[in-house]
């Protein structure tokens, strides 16, 4: 693991030990999701979709930036991976030293292992 590498891949064992290094979790999937299936315990909540349901890049990692710019490495976590996977490819190639790391089958295989989860308070 080098630095200006792709984006890292990660199982939830991964994930473990990346949360006990303190590496900061940011949770793209929407506002729904996360009430119906809870969040990993400290995670950033920042849906890739804006009020109207669009993705805007550009307002999005600037929201990114100005929270984690001084960051040394990141988790971002979706459902599945897919919506991780790809802001993890297109943040890296804003940020080439950031270590970028993907849970590969998101926080629904999480669960499914039976890992811990945080309920959201309406």
């Amino acid at each position: 693991k080098f630095v200006n590498a792709e984006v890292i891949h990660i199982d939830n064992r991964e994930l473990h030990n990346l949360i006990e290094k303190d590496i900061k979790i940011v949770d793209v999937r929407t506002q729904n999701e996360w009430k119906s299936t809870g969040v990993v315990k400290g995670s950033f909540l920042m849906s890739l979709l804006n009020k109207n349901k669009k993705f805007i890049f550009e307002d999005w990692y600037k929201m990114f930036n100005n929270k984690f710019g001084s960051s040394k490495s990141i988790i971002f976590i979706c459902a599945s991976g897919v919506r991780s996977n790809y802001i993890s490819h297109l943040v890296q190639r804003k940020k080439p030293d950031l270590i970028i790391y993907n849970l590969q089958k998101g926080i629904n295989h999480w669960i499914r292992s039976g890992n811990k989860i945080s309920r959201l308070s309406n």
